[in-house]
């Protein structure tokens, strides 16, 4: 979870996104009738943590961050906004030290479940925790 709060930093200390996401920046989950747009960050998978001559604390992890919102233009923009923020985005917030974002895919649907449109994005990060 150290990268989600770390990225969930990042997105809340960016104004234009933070004042976009009205609904907030949620991890793991978004409680039934929350507010929109808002954006949800959740882990796809834990990596490993990579040796070389001994332990570097480096360790990969996928992330998925999802733009929601009641339109589909709405959750284009705030994901598109996201992107342009966090491809190959590099540095520390809640010691957490990110050494590398890469964006992995993209993809846009909606949730007829919950009837929310999203914009969403997977990255692969490569962290390791700091003092």
């Amino acid at each position: 979870m150290l990268i989600l709060t770390c990225y969930r930093g990042v997105l809340l200390a960016n104004a234009p996104i933070s004042a976009r996401a009205r609904g907030g920046v949620h991890l793991g989950t978004v409680e039934e009738g929350a507010r929109r747009r808002n954006v949800l960050l959740s882990l796809i998978g834990m990596g490993q943590d990579y040796r070389h001559q001994g332990a570097v604390a480096l360790m990969d992890a996928g992330v998925r961050i999802e733009a929601r919102a009641d339109t589909p233009q709405a959750a284009g923009e705030l994901g598109e906004m996201i992107l342009d923020l966090l491809q190959d985005w590099t540095g520390t917030m809640f010691n957490c030290a990110v050494q590398m974002t890469k964006h992995e895919n993209s993809m846009s649907g909606y949730d007829d479940v919950r009837k929310v449109h999203t914009y969403t994005h997977e990255f692969t990060s490569f962290y390791r925790k700091v003092a």
